[in-house]
């Protein structure tokens, strides 16, 4: 028997699907057509590893939080120019007795509490601490390859123009539809960062220039589409980084994938109708991807 949240979906995956068979091919063509109007930068010999904080907003993560911590902890960069700063939003399973004693022995990192759970501000509040040029965002249930830091910096050093850098996403387990998007928007931005502007980032991992903003407006859901799009109004650009990162909490179920689309439409459009009025500050392969992706919204 079709439930209601069943035939939703069914709806929205018809919606989807249109418009992809009448939009997207067209909009690859472009981006593949275009990919070598704007070629990257060659990495120097020795790429620099400029100081980086490394922010990680977690809030009742007891299943996952050791993990996470062994995970930065084991990525290859130099100690001296490496900060994590763990921002704890009021967790009540022991996730924060974990963080504070990593932190108690390892001079990396650093433990923030808050009294309540809002990931924008605990962002915040991890903000407001850093002081290195490089900023890389990352959530408690992304795995990164031990090599990812490196990648970021030859990134930015092969970039000078680009202010924020993404990173590919593949979930550790996931229903078949989102594992499918993953693989599509992997390629679609890509290409859209050879054309010239990634679109988005991708919340598992993420980075950007400390300059770009001080502090994430309070009213912000989707902190990594924020964060592009302000690189876009900006006139930089957002690039797409050789670094593919694991998620390992991902929606496994019909109900739980169309709830969890649904919350990342919603956050999106908030931030494409933020920006709508800055568009003519954006470059002009920007702003045509900007538009598109609104429309297609």
């Amino acid at each position: 028997m079709l439930t209601l949240e069943i035939v939703a979906f069914l709806i929205y995956s018809a919606i989807v699907a249109t418009l992809f068979a009448l939009l997207v091919p067209g909009y690859l063509v472009w981006l593949w057509w275009g990919r070598g109007s704007t070629p990257g930068r060659p990495s120097p010999p020795a790429p620099p590893t400029p100081a980086l904080d490394v922010l990680v907003p977690v809030q009742d993560e007891a299943a996952l939080i050791a993990r996470k911590l062994d995970d930065l902890a084991a990525l290859v960069y130099p100690r001296e120019r490496v900060r994590f700063l763990v921002v704890d939003g009021a967790s009540s399973d022991g996730t924060w007795e974990v963080v504070r004693a990593r932190a108690a022995t390892d001079a990396r990192f650093s433990a923030v509490r808050l009294g309540s759970a809002d990931k924008t501000r605990q962002l915040n509040a991890g903000l407001r601490q850093c002081r290195a040029p490089w900023v890389v965002v990352t959530d408690a249930d992304a795995s990164l390859p031990p090599d990812t830091l490196l990648r970021l910096a030859a990134a930015a050093a092969a970039e000078p123009d680009a202010a924020v850098l993404g990173t590919a996403v593949v979930p550790a387990r996931a229903h078949a539809v989102e594992r499918l998007h993953w693989r599509v928007a992997n390629a679609v931005r890509r290409l859209e960062s050879l054309r010239g502007a990634a679109s988005l980032v991708a919340g598992p991992c993420y980075a950007f220039r400390r300059s770009l903003l001080a502090q994430l407006p309070a009213d912000v859901v989707a902190d990594d589409a924020h964060v592009a799009l302000a690189a876009a109004a900006r006139g930089s650009r957002v690039v797409i980084a050789d670094v593919c990162v694991t998620e390992r909490r991902s929606p496994t179920r019909i109900p739980q994938l169309l709830r969890h689309k649904i919350r990342k439409t919603d956050a999106y459009l908030r931030e494409i109708f933020r920006f709508l009025p800055q568009v003519g500050g954006m470059r002009p392969v920007a702003r045509a991807i900007f538009l598109w992706r609104a429309r297609r919204n």
